[in-house]
């Protein structure tokens, strides 16, 4: 195999040319997104320069304690970037989320790095932090989509919730269908993913192995790891997640909260 290919400032402005022509068809077809899509750019190469400037001192200092730091400031950030998707009202859903994101990426660690991996030490930030920023991206997104249908899904469907409710079943019964939908639909991605991945698509993780002179087997074995650790996180986390709403959307008394469900 070939050496890495290092890329310069200068190799990297040229695909700014990409991104120039996204803007150019926005603007002949007036769809208005220049300044988003400039903007977007923007912050895409300012976050992830001064990232990777950060974890190369981090990757050498190897300190535990920063690890954590650093996971755990990316865990508030997830929880809280992923509640404000919840557009409805619901209460306690940045902490509803964060706990979600920090227990399902938690656990997934601590049985991806203790059992599979296996690092010299647990924090070992080359495992740590990527594995620990896969983890929480998807995990918030899988919560967070699914507190968003099953909280739209109680609006919707307050009457057939309400009759149930009236005939005798507990709440978990009365509202079952709409957290079934919920879960399934937060899921989807999760599970189409694993259907096509290696054959409509390679993996970023795995492409940037590659690119970096990694044995294919070997990337696509970290990649099988990564995907069934993922799989296992986000439904940890969705689960948990529409757990959590699902009680919020009725009172003490087995009735259809107001003010939640509006």
């Amino acid at each position: 195999m070939g050496e890495l290919i290092d890329l310069s400032l200068v190799d990297l402005s040229l695909t700014l040319a990409l991104v120039a022509v996204l803007c150019g068809i926005s603007a002949h077809q007036r769809y208005g997104l220049e300044r988003t899509l400039v903007w977007a750019a923007l912050r895409c190469v300012v976050q992830l320069l001064a990232v990777g400037y950060l974890l190369k001192y981090v990757f050498e200092l190897d300190r535990w304690w920063l690890v954590l730091l650093i996971v755990g400031v990316m865990a508030v950030i997830a929880g809280h970037t992923g509640a404000g998707r919840i557009e409805l009202p619901l209460p306690h859903k940045r902490l509803i989320l964060t706990g979600a994101v920090i227990v399902a990426t938690g656990l997934t660690l601590a049985v991806g790095l203790g059992l599979v991996v296996r690092p010299e030490t647990w924090w070992e930030p080359q495992y740590f932090i990527p594995l620990a920023g896969i983890f929480l991206g998807n995990t918030m997104n899988a919560g967070s989509l699914g507190a968003e249908r099953l909280s739209a899904a109680f609006r919707n469907s307050r009457l057939e919730v309400e009759t149930r409710l009236a005939l005798g079943q507990s709440p978990r019964d009365a509202c079952h269908r709409l957290r079934r939908e919920a879960f399934r639909a937060a899921l989807l991605p999760t599970i189409n993913t694993m259907f096509i991945i290696g054959i409509v698509q390679l993996p970023g993780i795995m492409t940037g192995q590659m690119m970096a002179g990694v044995d294919p087997f070997l990337a696509a074995k970290y990649q099988i790891f990564i995907m069934f650790s993922w799989a296992f996180a986000t439904t940890l986390s969705c689960w948990m997640t529409c757990e959590a709403v699902w009680r919020r959307h009725f009172t003490w008394a087995w009735q259809l909260d107001e003010v939640v469900n509006g």
